[in-house]
């Protein structure tokens, strides 16, 4: 039921319909709200494949690092995200850092940029 100013009556009304009688001076207790928003954000910039080449060369360093996964140590290719050539895949183990995240990916695992930008990882 939508939120309005008049939503106490609506509800007893509803209660009246649906079950056949409403407790007019009985309290009303609000147990779970749900909220549905939306708001406008900038649109995010997609990169076109050219311009994500042109930033890859820019930053190319081929980092790497010692990792341990499930006890073993793995030279592992550390990237950044920002760089990563959509639909390319990769094999991990790898750590795919950027602005807001750093995601480890174990050895086995493939992953990938998807059209939008999306880090897909199989499981």
């Amino acid at each position: 039921m939508p939120y309005s100013s008049t939503l106490i009556e609506d509800f007893r009304r509803e209660h009246q319909r649906r079950y056949g009688y409403s407790y007019g001076n009985r309290e009303v207790e609000l147990v779970t709200l749900r909220l549905r928003a939306k708001i406008a954000t900038p649109q995010a910039k997609i990169l076109s494949a050219r311009e994500r080449k042109t930033q890859a060369a820019q930053t190319r360093k081929h980092k790497r690092a010692s990792v341990l996964f499930g006890g073993k140590k793995f030279e592992t290719s550390v990237g950044d995200r920002d760089v990563m050539p959509i639909g390319k895949k990769f094999s991990g183990p790898a750590v795919v850092t950027e602005y807001s995240a750093t995601t480890v990916v174990p050895p086995g695992r493939s992953f990938w940029l998807d059209r939008a930008g999306n880090l897909m990882i199989a499981l």
